[in-house]
């Protein structure tokens, strides 16, 4: 019999909570709201620790969350530069 979740296709409340938390810095970044950016990320970051702890976790799934919250930041990291007029180098 195998260990772990029976069905690998659950994702667990934490994994949502993070997700969630993703779209929102996503739309703060959309909208410049640099003001909500520090409290959402702070919030990210327990979700992301939360979530990478989580027993029941669907590691796939948190595999592409992850990837996904790396490119909000890097979008973020990419705003703030020409926020301040700094040239960015692609990628």
């Amino acid at each position: 019999m195998k260990n772990g979740p029976s069905n690998s296709s659950i994702i667990p409340h934490s994994q949502f909570v993070l997700a969630g938390l993703r779209r929102r810095i996503e739309s703060a970044i959309e909208q410049r709201d640099w003001a909500l950016i520090p409290e959402i990320d702070s919030a990210l970051m327990s979700a992301l620790s939360k979530a990478s702890d989580c027993p029941e976790r669907n590691l796939p799934a948190l595999i592409r969350e992850v990837d996904t919250v790396v490119a909000v930041y890097r979008r973020l990291m990419n705003a703030c530069d020409a926020e301040l007029g700094i040239m960015v180098s692609p990628s």
